[in-house]
């Protein structure tokens, strides 16, 4: 099997990050976890306005997937994630919260809602305040 490499200039537009995300569906549980942790990783090391941009593109990326696969991936970020420390988790939140509320489109959002299970529960929080997206058109 082909090994998946990272760095920061990989996680810009010009590359297709559905086709990875393609590829790592194909990946034993092992394997995802830790192109995963690379992944965030390297989303992690860029300059924030660059990270945004990546964040952005990971995202649009799992619109592009069938809503079980973006499950999947997104569940086994969500599960790299929390094997960093939270600090460094914190800031990879910051900027998908940023994404989200300031780069994507109400429709987006909604769908996004139906594969990352915390925009709806409330549990995400915009200064001191916890929120929720509406599902409702």
């Amino acid at each position: 099997m082909q090994t998946i490499t990272h760095s920061p200039s990989q996680l810009l537009p010009q590359e297709s990050l559905v086709e990875r995300f393609y590829a790592y569906l194909a990946l034993t549980d092992g394997q995802l976890e830790t192109e995963m942790r690379m992944h965030i990783r390297a989303e992690h090391d860029l300059p924030e306005p660059v990270r945004y941009e990546a964040v952005l593109e990971r995202l649009r990326a799992w619109l592009e997937l069938s809503p079980e696969d973006a499950r999947i991936l997104a569940r086994a970020y969500a599960d790299a994630l929390r094997t960093f420390p939270d600090a460094y988790g914190a800031e990879i939140q910051r900027a998908e919260r940023a994404v989200l509320l300031n780069a994507m489109t109400f429709q987006e959002l909604r769908v996004l809602a139906t594969v990352l299970p915390w925009l709806c529960d409330g549990s995400w929080t915009i200064g001191d305040e916890k929120h929720a997206v509406a599902l409702a058109a």
